[in-house]
């Protein structure tokens, strides 16, 4: 069994405000682990803050969160859960007028290794309990202020990965939207030049129709606005 704890400080220089340093401004986390059998799991208790330039001021939120990741035969399992614990206007903890499931997100994956071929399938499941199911409630402009990076509720990573030569990864995976059917193809190969140096080459390519989160164009006011695009990366990373 371990406990963690760690505590996020800021250089004074780089604050917002003089009070950012203060304790009710710093965030922190705690977590408990524990091995059991073929599992590892764990519980987490977590302090988030952010400064919101609209509001002039600190937003703090709290998160109760909890992991696992080990196998069922030949099938490897993980998954991990975040609750986001509301708080009223006095600072107390409370759940009155909140839906537990749109303050939840959580994701649940596996991996299968078919050694015939010795290639790696892996499937992830997220949910995203502040999501929308339906694409006319999409919210860009609200999703950029607040820092949410996806608008559905319902995700679905599926990828391929395949060894050869020794020294290259081949990986095909798609990340899918089940609530609009737009998705991103993520193609990538990646090359082992030296045992402390990765290069690779990676491209996106945004799929669905009009209106769709991966269409990659919004319409905003009347405006068009552009957020994914096909494109093509090149990669180093070099441990040391």
């Amino acid at each position: 069994t371990a406990f963690q704890v760690y505590l996020a400080f800021e250089d004074k220089i780089r604050t917002q405000r003089p009070e950012a340093g203060e304790w009710d401004r710093i965030p922190f986390g705690i977590k408990v682990q524990k091995i059991w059998g073929a599992f590892d799991l764990s519980l987490s208790w977590i302090k988030e803050v952010f400064y919101r330039p609209e509001a002039d001021g600190y937003n703090q939120e709290y998160y109760l969160g909890g992991d696992f990741v080990g196998a069922v035969g030949d099938f490897g399992v993980y998954g991990e859960a975040a609750l986001n614990v509301p708080r009223n206007e006095e600072g107390k903890f409370d759940f009155s007028g909140r839906h537990t499931k749109d303050l939840l997100e959580y994701c649940v994956g596996g991996d299968y290794i078919f050694s015939n071929a010795d290639v790696t399938l892996r499937v992830e499941y997220y949910h995203q309990g502040r999501g929308v199911t339906n694409k006319a409630d999409y919210d860009l402009m609200g999703g950029l202020s607040t820092g949410q990076l996806l608008q559905a509720e319902d995700y679905l990573l599926v990828a391929l990965e395949k060894i050869f030569l020794d020294y290259h990864t081949f990986v095909f995976g798609s990340f899918i939207n089940c609530n609009d059917g737009s998705f991103i193809l993520m193609p990538e190969l990646n090359y082992s030049a030296a045992d402390n140096l990765e290069v690779i080459l990676g491209s996106v390519v945004p799929c669905g129709k009009k209106g769709t989160e991966f269409n990659g164009t919004w319409d905003v006011d009347g405006r068009k606005i552009e957020l994914l695009h096909p494109s093509i990366n090149v990669q180093a990373k070099l441990s040391f």
